[in-house]
């Protein structure tokens, strides 16, 4: 009769953490959805046009604006918050190995996050979506804090919202999804094997992922060229993006051919506008890498930069409340 009694009170002890465990998580890790204007405002990107790597945003008058300039470090790959009111990006500021830092888009609260900094901070500021994009046919994609950690979500016209990818509390982390040029296939980071970043790719509507890489150290950002024969990513090997090098390298589409950048030319990573309207997107057809804008069936080409070296660029975020309260928020 006592050890029944020690059982029920012990299954009632697990029952009672789990529930709480379950009231937490939806307490401080699931927030409101946070809805977008489809309206285009300024961009971010990686850059080198002052000497390191550094995140820089173009407003939509012209303005260009290196948020992380001050200090020593350097900063790649940004990606906004659904609210507009912060920049994500991978740093090499710890000293120890590139890890997560974020600023505000006009430069001030900059941070660098260790994994309990970064936790903390989306618990108390409620940003669980980060870095969309959108498809030709009106389909979004982003990256949505679930199960402590960052999985990949599509959303259609219609409202129906697809989760991509899926693992248990503290699972892998999937982000730096892109559109393949015929908007049916995501390709995307994971660190799902062995805890290095590797591409993967997964149709829109959900389904498998194919795995495309298989390093035993970590890639980034894998994106198309416009003509979706190509991939472009970046090498980690050896933690060399802690030195300041940013080692290019290309592939075919179904992931053979791997090789260095060299000396050939690559034209993608288009992200089209919010409004549907035009494509931003990097090219090295000059020598250096800039960035360039056109309208979305593809007249009137526009290089956006001039100086140093500017890659991966991104669309500022608009919440649809911001405009109804007047002016966007930043």
């Amino acid at each position: 009769m006592k050890k029944r009694l020690l059982l029920v009170i012990g299954l009632a002890i697990v029952v009672l953490v789990g529930i709480g465990a379950v009231v937490v998580y939806n307490l401080f890790f699931k927030g409101n959805e946070v809805e977008l204007a489809r309206l285009n405002g300024g961009i971010a990107f990686t850059s080198d046009m002052d000497g390191s790597w550094d995140v820089v945003t173009l407003s939509a008058d012209g303005d260009f604006n290196n948020l992380t300039q001050e200090g020593d470090g350097h900063e790649y790959f940004p990606s906004y918050a659904f609210d507009g009111k912060m920049i994500n990006m991978l740093t090499n500021r710890s000293g120890v190995e590139m890890g997560p830092a974020q600023v505000r888009p006009d430069g001030t609260d900059f941070r660098v996050l260790d994994i309990i900094s970064a936790i903390m901070s989306v618990a108390q500021e409620q940003r669980f979506q980060w870095d969309p994009s959108y498809s030709r046919d009106g389909w979004q994609l982003s990256s949505e804090i679930a199960n402590l950690n960052l999985d990949l979500f599509v959303q259609s016209p219609t409202g129906d919202k697809i989760r991509l990818t899926q693992d248990g509390v503290n699972g892998a982390r999937d982000w730096f999804g892109s559109w393949s040029p015929d908007d049916q296939f995501i390709l995307y980071n994971t660190n799902r094997v062995d805890d290095n970043e590797n591409l993967y790719r997964v149709p829109r509507t959900g389904g498998t992922p194919e795995r495309l890489t298989n390093f035993n150290y970590s890639v980034f950002h894998g994106t198309y060229s416009l003509d979706g024969k190509t991939i472009l990513f970046v090498s980690n090997e050896a933690e060399i993006l802690m030195t300041g090098e940013l080692p290019i390298f290309l592939m075919d589409a179904d992931g053979n051919n791997i090789r260095p950048i060299g000396n050939e030319k690559f034209t993608g990573d288009a992200q089209l506008s919010p409004d549907g309207t035009q494509i931003v997107y990097m090219s090295n057809e000059s020598g250096n890498w800039h960035i360039y804008v056109m309208e979305q069936n593809g007249e009137n080409k526009r290089q956006l930069t001039e100086n140093g070296n500017n890659l991966f660029p991104v669309w500022e975020t608009i919440p649809a409340d911001s405009i109804t309260e007047g002016t966007p928020e930043s």
